[in-house]
């Protein structure tokens, strides 16, 4: 195998198209609903630990479903990746660009989220031991938590906003690309009437 196609795999080409500058971009606004919500927790909670419980407990709830649901999405695309039309979708270089930001944006949104759980079971599992710390140094410490936690959890969710525009551009895209092949086969077949017109004159 040539390293042209060694480097079409593995999360190194995920990330290619989906890079850390577009993971910053995406970020931004979940990050800033989570610093919203982190101060009204510090402002208006009696005690910021449970908050922190519920989250993990959302967290840990919401996302194997979202997971479950964006794999058997996932499953389908494919599907459609292999069919004759996502064949045809690839003659063209904007298909390809196309296909390889579906393939890119379920591969970086099913790695956020798989993180996210991970962070939120590591979380509880410390917190489950009930290290005795000063109440100053815990109070913002769980807040830090909580931010990040809130934080991933929303960008985890905030990327399916990028599956569906591009599963809406993937059937937006079926009546330019059908057009074009429609008229490269009326091409073809012109030109194969022109040279059997040709072939009968000789």
């Amino acid at each position: 195998m040539n390293n042209d196609n060694k480097n079409i795999f593995g999360w190194k080409s995920v990330f290619k198209n989906y890079t850390l500058w577009d993971v910053l971009k995406d970020c931004k606004y979940p990050s800033y609903i989570s610093l919203i919500l982190t101060l009204i927790i510090a402002f208006t909670s009696s005690d910021i630990f449970v908050s922190l419980q519920k989250i993990i407990s959302w967290s840990i709830g919401i996302i194997p479903n979202v997971l479950a649901l964006l794999l058997a999405g996932y499953a389908i695309v494919l599907t459609v990746f292999w069919s004759d039309y996502g064949k045809n979708i690839r003659k063209y270089e904007a298909g390809k660009r196309l296909l390889n930001n579906i393939n890119s944006s379920y591969a970086a949104t099913i790695f956020i989220m798989v993180i996210t759980l991970l962070l939120n079971l590591v979380i509880d599992l410390i917190a489950s031991f009930e290290v005795v710390v000063p109440i100053a140094i815990s109070k913002y410490a769980n807040l830090i938590t909580v931010f990040f936690l809130i934080t991933f959890l929303i960008f985890s969710i905030w990327l399916l906003k990028d599956i569906a525009i591009n599963i809406f551009n993937l059937g937006q895209a079926s009546s330019i690309f059908d057009n074009e092949i429609d008229e490269a086969a009326e091409k073809e077949n012109l030109h194969m009437r022109q040279k059997q017109k040709k072939m009968r004159k000789e």
